[in-house]
């Protein structure tokens, strides 16, 4: 992968440690990961972990069912989805919690790639990956590697620009017409 100035990598490995997957994001989503992954002790008061309270509480001190999914790829960005699942409470007259109807989905959306990533960390949740995307994304985990496999297509632009250049630098023309190729898809359809 091309160094781009203010962009990170997240890798995923899979329980087997057998593949990864390897997700671009900007460098304020690796300083937030690093911050509570190198942390000795939990970290308070950060915006991801009082909005993880306030929805431990509002949900009768337990924290619900939390889903995280990355389903797709468009034009080099992961597209995720996460589900809250809770069951609704309140409180009768004498203060006592009580639950109403069935357990029931009250928050659904999009969400980043990095953002469900420091959900998961924050939360103990897993994160799922859609298994076409798993495969057609994926690359066999070399822990002692040292580099990572960054397919094309999740590349930014940006990234894609510089791999360009480097490669038309270093003569490698078969590649640099494939990054070419990818750039004007991407513009044409911006």
């Amino acid at each position: 992968m091309a160094d781009v100035p203010g962009m990170g990598l997240i890798v995923l490995v899979d329980e087997q440690e057998k593949r990864q997957l390897s997700i671009p994001c900007d460098s304020a989503s690796v300083w937030q990961l690093n911050m509570r992954m190198q942390s000795e002790k939990p970290i308070e008061g950060l915006l991801p972990e009082v909005l993880m309270s306030v929805i431990h509480a509002s949900n009768a001190g337990s924290t619900p069912k939390i889903d995280l999914i990355i389903k797709d790829i468009q034009d080099g960005v992961f597209q995720c989805e996460y589900w809250f699942d809770g069951q609704h409470f309140y409180k009768d007259a004498d203060g006592t919690t009580k639950t109403r109807g069935t357990p029931l989905v009250f928050c659904s959306g999009k969400i980043r790639a990095s953002d469900a990533v420091l959900l998961s960390l924050i939360s103990d949740t897993p994160i799922r990956v859609n298994d076409d995307l798993w495969f057609r994304q994926s690359s066999p985990y070399m822990p002692n590697a040292g580099g990572v496999a960054l397919p094309i297509s999740s590349m930014s632009l940006p990234m894609l620009e510089k791999s360009l250049s480097k490669a038309i630098a270093e003569e490698r023309y078969e590649l640099a017409g494939i990054l070419r190729d990818e750039i004007r898809h991407r513009k044409s359809k911006s």
